[in-house]
């Protein structure tokens, strides 16, 4: 995160695993012209899908989403990198649709939207994990990409389809 304190490194690896490596140990190693560099692990986490996407969150250095095709993980960490709470959005998707990617609201602490080819699913973590605030469809093709902007304590949602409407 831009404000954080933390130097930690969210690695995904054989298929279903996350693992939290510090690096501060690395950064202050004396001599960087060794070959051998070393990084200390502080946390595995498995993860009951092939992990696909990570996206951290810039406002909640605590929060990780970990995302598959069908499901995002949202992993909450404590100061020393180990899991403190895990939370599992399954979304309830149609047959040939799937998650592309998660991302965090500009300066929000606690709001995930989710992306599919068919919506934009928006969670506020801190009032519930179940069911979504918001469900953006577009009316005529698929989601190609979304972006969000925050101005003025208003939430912009800008959608691309794949049609070449924005939205």
């Amino acid at each position: 995160s831009p404000h954080g304190k933390r130097q930690h490194l969210a690695v995904s690896h054989e298929k279903g695993k996350v693992t939290i490596l510090q690096l501060s140990t690395l950064l202050k190693q004396a001599d960087a012209a060794k070959k051998k560099l070393t990084l200390t692990r502080l946390s595995s986490v498995p993860i009951t899908c092939s992990v696909l996407s990570l996206a951290a969150n810039p406002a909640n250095e605590d929060l990780l989403a970990v995302c598959g095709l069908r499901e995002c993980h949202v992993l909450t960490f404590t100061a020393t990198g180990t899991v403190s709470e895990h939370i599992v959005l399954t979304l309830q998707l149609d047959t040939g649709n799937y998650l592309r990617r998660a991302i965090w609201l500009p300066g929000s602490q606690t709001k995930l939207a989710l992306v599919t080819a068919e919506n934009v699913k928006i969670y506020d973590l801190a009032e519930d994990s179940i069911s979504p605030q918001y469900n953006f469809v577009v009316p005529s093709g698929d989601i190609r990409d979304v972006c969000f902007v925050l101005q003025e304590n208003a939430y912009f949602l800008l959608i691309m389809s794949s049609l070449g409407y924005i939205y």
